[in-house]
């Protein structure tokens, strides 16, 4: 086996030539014994390890997760392999962490001892502190002298990644809620007319070609003439969640938006309704046509996890254009932004919105206070490190502060003029079922149970 020194092992030779010189110009025999020992040690321990055969020792790295959202801690775990037959007394782990990545309680460098034929297991804690796609490593495992001047790597990963989504609400309700409010959601706005359906319309007269399983036998008899029935059959209703990114939404805010849209998306997705995901600011940024598949869940995170606002306001004129442009009629409308910018010009958009015959929930999220410190306090109370929160907002800085009186019944009186809904979510225990059941029962009232 072939080592060499490492930095520690430079600067300690270093030290050892000026102590030989000083030994030499003081003719001390302390230094001079000291410098000896110094000298031997640096030229004994390579030839003593020159002959040894290079350790057998696999390393082994992975994510408990790999792809988690943003505030979740993420357990990075480790095993070294010792497949000598030997004691490996002292080994070296320094593994590179990005800047995006704090370790809970951890250093990022470890030195142990492996016994003959064993597996030595490392289990970090870590918090993501932004989205994104992060590759952490390389991680180099060396082996070294009891000083560890010097190294030798017998075993690496160069890098693994980590996928950090948006925080997500989630629904924190029973399922059998969720899914009410969703079908119940559905069926306010879904249009019916005659057709071929399951549920009864009306009797008519027959008519030459229809089938006679829609015959009413006993009608037919009372009249003396053939009747047939009518039944109704509901139009399959698109959804389309539209996200306002852009200044007016940033940081810890647009994380939160970006979580919410999805959450819309899966509830809607749940009840077997075609929905569609439209993000712009001030051009159209991500379009993704409705689907009724669970599976384009992920390729729609896999499309947006990363994605960062740019420093232009939301546009929504550019919504309403490509409204027209693909003949929506006749749909639902979902927009999650924020009034706080340009407001007539969002009323003007709703009404023209609702002028092609659409229908619109318009959920705001100006009203909730954002900020990664309040966030990552919580998370500090979660895993007992009481500098926990401290140390990441020192990393991300102060986050988002929306501080602004929130006005909600007039933003919900403006919008309900043009036949809109006004939804809004309270606070970090809020959730967008909540949220859609205060905006429906407020707009449909007992219509709405």
């Amino acid at each position: 086996m072939r080592v060499k020194l490492n930095t520690r092992g430079q600067i300690f030779l270093a030290s050892i030539v000026i102590l030989t010189a000083f030994s030499v110009f003081y003719r001390s025999p302390t230094l001079i014994l000291l410098s000896t020992l110094a000298v031997a040690y640096i030229i004994s321990y390579p030839w003593y390890v020159r002959k040894i055969m290079k350790p057998n020792v696999e390393l082994v790295m992975k994510f408990r997760h790999g792809i988690l959202f943003r505030g979740e801690v993420e357990i990075l775990q480790i095993k070294v392999n010792n497949h000598t037959n030997s004691l490996l007394p002292l080994l070296k782990l320094k593994i590179e962490i990005p800047p995006t990545l704090y370790i809970v309680d951890n250093p990022s460098t470890f030195f142990f001892s492996s016994e003959p034929n064993s597996t030595q297991s490392f289990n970090i804690p870590m918090l993501p502190t932004a989205r994104g796609s992060y590759s952490l490593g390389p991680a180099i495992l060396s082996i070294g002298d009891p000083f560890m001047l010097y190294e030798e790597e017998i075993a690496r990963v160069d890098s693994i990644v980590l996928r950090v989504y948006p925080k997500r609400l989630g629904f924190k309700v029973p399922k059998s809620r969720s899914r009410k409010v969703f079908s119940r959601l559905i069926g306010l706005f879904s249009i019916k007319h005659k057709g071929y359906g399951t549920e009864f319309h009306s009797l008519r007269d027959y008519i030459r070609g229809d089938s006679s399983k829609i015959v009413d036998w006993p009608t037919t008899a009372r009249r003396g003439k053939l009747i047939s029935r009518e039944f109704e059959d509901e139009q399959r209703l698109e959804v389309i969640v539209a996200l306002a990114s852009g200044t007016s939404s940033r940081g810890a805010k647009f994380d939160f938006s970006l979580g919410l849209t999805i959450d819309i998306f899966d509830g809607i997705v749940k009840e077997n309704h075609p929905v569609g995901i439209v993000v712009f600011d001030d051009k159209i940024i991500h379009e993704f046509k409705p689907t009724m598949s669970q599976r384009k869940k992920m390729h729609i995170w896999a499309s947006v996890y990363d994605m960062v606002p740019r420093d232009v306001y939301a546009e929504y004129q550019i919504l309403s254009d490509w409204i027209d442009k693909n003949g929506k009629t006749g749909d639902l409308i979902i927009i999650v932004g924020d009034l706080s910018h340009d407001r007539e010009k969002i009323f003007e958009v709703i009404r023209d919105i609702r002028l092609r015959g659409n229908h619109v929930i318009f959920i705001d999220i100006w009203g909730y206070k954002f900020s990664y410190a309040d966030e990552l306090s919580d998370a500090a109370m979660d895993h007992g490190a009481s500098n926990y929160g401290v140390i990441l907002s020192n990393i991300i800085g102060a986050g988002i502060e929306q501080d602004n009186i929130f006005s909600g019944m007039t933003m919900k009186q403006q919008i309900a003029r043009y036949g809109g809904i006004y939804g809004y979510i309270k606070g970090p225990d809020d959730n967008i079922v909540n949220a859609l059941e205060r905006a429906l029962f407020a707009f449909f009232g007992s219509k709405w149970k």
